[in-house]
């Protein structure tokens, strides 16, 4: 499919994105003061981020992402390093190639680590909905029954992490491949019939969608758009939630370090970052196309999924 422009401008997107930090943000975001060679961490990889360094800046991917694209003189990351997924460095560096602003920032070296995006579904629910779609459960059968009734009364809801958050733009992009049954759309790709179903699945965000299935069980949601590496925990008392990998198209997950243009990363953090993602259940990095489309698409994406949030 051709490419396009992005579907709205930068100004929409960070219009967008500020409506919803005050819902998302969990009140960590002013950390240390940002300093030459210091990590800036999202906030759902707070915990990796501790391991390799003390005290590194923590706040929203997409908080970083504003101001990454936002700066003109390519200051904002003053020397610093920020570790988040692959799709967040491929926005800030398309959208700032489509503002014709100088690339001041770039990935350095290979990804850290990576998992697939997965959707996390109960077991009996995935056999109802299979039956009921005529085909495995997958993004598209979620969104069709969405707020219809299961066997048992409970109805089809379906979660998401936040747009916002470091892994909320990779799943927003695997759920949207699904629906349009490739990976390499364009944002003239984003439909009538793509909106419908689209919006119902932006709609289920919210901070730890696992979590809430794990406590809450299925008459609260049904399944969950998440990556592998947040499936290691899914004990429950409600019954057995399956990680589904096999979606497709699929959609990998890298973790990569951005930096100003010519920046590096010591070996010593880089092997800390690693042992750190390792032991959060992320795999080793992997070769390959990610599934990802291009920034600017990743940007409308996002535009669209917080205005359906």
């Amino acid at each position: 499919m051709k490419r396009v422009g992005a579907l709205l401008g930068a100004v929409v997107m960070v219009v967008a994105a500020v409506a919803v930090r005050g819902t998302f943000d969990d009140g960590d975001s002013d950390g240390p003061t940002k300093s030459g060679g210091g990590l800036l961490c999202p906030t759902d990889l707070r915990d990796v981020c501790e391991l390799a360094q003390t005290s590194p800046r923590i706040e929203l991917a997409g908080t970083t992402a504003d101001d990454l694209v936002e700066n003109e003189d390519g200051s904002a990351l003053d020397g610093g390093i920020w570790i988040v997924p692959a799709a967040w460095a491929r926005l800030v560096i398309d959208e700032r190639a489509r503002l014709q602003l100088a690339r001041d920032y770039e990935i350095v070296g290979q990804p850290l680590a990576s998992a697939p995006v997965v959707l996390a579904v109960w077991g009996e629910r995935a056999e109802q909905l299979a039956a009921t779609c005529g085909r495995p459960v997958d993004w598209q059968c979620l969104s069709e029954q969405d707020g219809t009734a299961l066997a048992g009364g409970d109805r089809v809801r379906t979660g998401a992490p936040p747009i916002e958050s470091a892994t909320g733009l990779s799943v927003a992009a695997a759920q949207a491949a699904n629906l349009l049954g490739a990976t390499d759309y364009a944002t003239n790709d984003f439909d009538g019939s793509f909106n419908s179903l689209a919006s119902r699945l932006a709609s289920g965000q919210q901070a730890d969608p696992v979590t809430t299935m794990r406590t809450q069980g299925p008459g609260r949601l049904t399944a969950t758009g998440v990556v592998a590496a947040d499936t290691i925990d899914l004990t429950t008392n409600f019954g057995t939630i399956s990680p589904v990998a096999d979606v497709q198209p699929t959609v990998r997950v890298d973790i990569v370090a951005v930096v100003p243009t010519g920046g590096s990363l010591d070996g010593g953090v880089r092997e800390d970052l690693q042992r750190a993602l390792a032991d959060a259940g992320w795999s080793l990095p992997a070769s390959g196309p990610d599934g990802l489309p291009g920034g600017s698409v990743l940007a409308a994406l996002r535009t669209f999924w917080n205005e359906n949030r």
